[in-house]
């Protein structure tokens, strides 16, 4: 039985670009990892032309990118970033300055019990981020998967299958774009031609007088 195009499409959705024993020389698909990857040793190029024309390893890897560039824009659109409260903010006032300055002992010691004050409120205020971070990356987990089991992302296979109707639409348009410059004349255009030099415009043909 003749592989359909949805059989094909699919075992092409396997191919990996990154792996050379996947491809030929010039990029095309390699037949028997193909043939492995749909359970069909009878595939054979022109199959893939006809199902496929024109995919290579380069249409695979931009196939692959752009999947996996939707998701991470779906994933980054639901993860938003924690309000942190109580971080000591960048640049805050250092007890002890840029250069020593003259002053007591006490005065340094009392400097140094502020700084690691200042420290350990910081580091607590790490943890509670990353304690609530963790909370909404599961958050952000549990609703992706929720999203999916409802409107299910685009796979790799289905990025291809639009590229190949893209392709398709352009030759399309290809083909009734040159059946437009070499449609027939209708036989009245032909014989105004005819008549008139071309476009020429008819001659003048001056009366005789009577």
């Amino acid at each position: 039985m003749k592989i359909t195009k949805q059989e094909l499409i699919d075992g092409l959705a396997t191919l990996d670009p990154t792996n050379d024993a996947h491809w030929t020389e010039d990029g095309q698909p390699t037949l028997e990892v193909l043939q492995d990857a749909v359970f069909d040793d009878t595939v054979t190029r022109e199959d893939i032309a006809e199902h496929a024309n024109g995919f290579s390893r380069e249409i695979a890897a931009e196939a692959i990118a752009e999947a996996d560039a939707e998701q991470e824009a779906a994933k980054q659109a639901l993860l938003t970033a924690p309000d942190v409260e109580g971080m000591a903010p960048l640049g805050a006032e250092d007890p002890i300055g840029s250069e020593p300055s003259e002053g007591s002992q006490e005065d340094y010691e009392a400097a140094v019990l502020k700084a690691k004050q200042a420290l350990e409120d910081h580091d607590l205020a790490i943890r509670k981020a990353k304690i609530k971070r963790d909370e909404l990356v599961a958050t952000v987990d549990r609703a992706i998967k929720a999203r999916d089991a409802l409107y299910p992302p685009r796979k790799q296979a289905e990025v291809i299958q639009d590229w190949l109707a893209s392709e398709a639409r352009k030759r399309q348009e290809r083909s009734e774009m040159m059946m437009m410059v070499r449609a027939p004349k209708s036989p009245l255009d032909a014989s105004m031609e005819r008549r008139t030099g071309y476009g020429g415009g008819r001659k003048h043909v001056p009366l005789l007088a009577g």
